[in-house]
């Protein structure tokens, strides 16, 4: 437990660098109480307002971190972080990706060149289902990192929504070059090569993924629609069948 201090702190400048402690140390209510007594000082101190969102943010305060974070951005415009934080906020925790894009637009004109901003933007478009804007701004992302895994991965499932299975694939198999095992691409892979009846290519993707995940990827090769006019064919079921026992999961072929 955190031992109070010996001398209580009685000015703006001792709670906030009190605050900053604890939070150092995870005593985020105790950082909490703390940073609030130091905007009883001075109730315009942006980074009062700023950490304090990030203590409650660390608590699982949504709403509240959001209510502080907006404080600080009132109080500092101009300043990247709280923008940010909110987006971040209303992206992973409520799902509201109009805000999100909002604030994550703000925070972009204050740095142009932030990959996190730029990379965020493209997300909150693809779950919106505006799959071009998506493609644009993972486009962006890759040019200030261009050794991302992730935003050629999104960039390639925004591809395959839009229709552009060659694109995707490309996308994919950029992914790929810099996680070779990852399964996802290899899924997403095989499903390209099917759309575009690369019916051999399909399969080794497919056999590669489910080397890589045999549970999911079995399930998934005999019950997706994808897949449905491959289960009729002896040797996709005997590839069913091989992987199966191979790694001891039960997939009847539907």
């Amino acid at each position: 437990m955190y031992q109070t201090l010996e001398c209580r702190p009685d000015s703006y400048r001792e709670w906030y660098q009190r605050g900053n402690k604890l939070r150092g140390e995870g005593y985020y209510h105790e950082a909490l109480t703390s940073y609030e007594r130091a905007l009883n000082y001075q109730p315009n101190d942006y980074w009062s307002w700023y950490r304090k969102g990030v203590v409650l943010e660390a608590l699982g305060h949504y709403h509240e971190a959001v209510e502080s974070f907006t404080h600080a951005s009132a109080i500092e415009p101009d300043n990247y972080w709280s923008w940010y934080e909110q987006g971040c906020i209303h992206f992973t925790e409520f799902r509201q990706y109009e805000d999100a894009i909002a604030c994550f637009n703000q925070a972009l004109k204050l740095r142009p060149q932030d990959y996190w901003a730029t990379y965020r933007l493209g997300e909150s478009y693809r779950h919106l289902e505006q799959y071009q804007q998506a493609v644009d701004y993972c486009n962006q992302a890759l040019k200030l990192r261009p050794d991302d895994f992730w935003a050629y991965y999104r960039r390639g499932e925004a591809l395959q929504h839009l229709g552009q299975a060659e694109k995707a694939l490309q996308s994919y198999q950029q992914a790929c070059d810099l996680e070779p095992e990852d399964h996802w691409t290899w899924y997403q892979q095989a499903c390209c090569h099917r759309t575009l009846n690369n019916r051999n290519w399909a399969i080794i993707c497919l056999e590669k993924a489910i080397d890589l995940h045999p549970t999911k990827y079995l399930q998934l090769a005999v019950n997706e629609a994808i897949w449905s006019d491959f289960r009729r064919q002896p040797g996709f079921q005997l590839l069913i069948t091989n992987k199966s026992h191979r790694y001891g999961v039960v997939q009847p072929i539907q």
